[in-house]
């Protein structure tokens, strides 16, 4: 029969119990007292646009004496009864932003989904670290079903309605400028250009020179010698 030294068994025992104090800290530090949820825009309340951009805001409250600082956000597009895999990785949004003790920050997510469904399982989760340890956590702020909807072609965008308004004042100026050019200072649409007759009696033979004024009473005079 081997004897086991009492040395060893109490060192033994001294590193099981260092162990799980360490274990027990590892567990702490998994777990920060953080808490982050998504607000969605009051008219798109769980329903995303197809192809279109959309913006939630992601709010991250911080209940622990440390300090944190987000690094990003990130999303993901489930197939409601299939969660092994992704159906879409949305784009994800980095930042450097900190996270003080006992302190709230509320961030702008903005994401274009392509998608052909009617449904899927939204997932957006918030990545920050603690600085101070080197670690780094995940929290998910968001986990529900959400409703695909297309893009409405009616739809407000003040970009575009502003595009229209400039060609529409282009074509309109355009249009103004030819009637003024070509309409009202050309012949008018169904009419004739008018002729101007001149009274030979009324002519003004004062601009003609005095050579030529004489040369023609000579002419006169002798044409009346001709008749007699």
């Amino acid at each position: 029969m081997v004897k086991i030294s009492p040395f060893i068994i109490s060192s033994a025992v001294v590193l099981c119990l260092a162990w799980a104090g360490w274990t027990h800290a590892q567990d702490g530090l998994v777990e920060p007292n953080v808490e982050v949820k998504t607000v969605f825009p009051t008219k798109s309340q769980d329903r995303i646009t197809n192809l279109g951009r959309n913006s939630v805001l992601v709010e991250v409250e911080n209940h622990d004496e440390r300090k944190y600082q987000v690094e990003r956000i990130r999303a993901y597009l489930y197939d409601p009864e299939d969660f092994t895999k992704p159906l879409r990785t949305l784009e994800p949004a980095r930042f450097t932003t900190p996270l003080p003790s006992q302190g709230t920050v509320k961030l702008p997510y903005r994401f274009t989904p392509l998608l052909e469904a009617d449904q899927a399982t939204l997932t957006i989760e918030v990545e920050f670290s603690d600085k101070t340890q080197g670690n780094t956590f995940t929290l998910a702020a968001f986990n529900g079903t959400v409703t695909i909807v297309e893009p409405s072609t009616l739809s407000f965008d003040p970009q575009l309605w502003s595009i229209y308004l400039f060609i529409v004042g282009v074509v309109a100026g355009v249009g103004y400028w030819a009637k003024l050019t070509y309409l009202d200072g050309g012949v008018k649409k169904g009419g004739h250009p008018s002729v101007v007759t001149l009274d030979k009696s009324a002519q003004n033979n004062d601009w003609l020179p005095a050579q030529a004024d004489s040369k023609k009473g000579k002419a006169s005079r002798a044409d009346k010698k001709k008749q007699t």
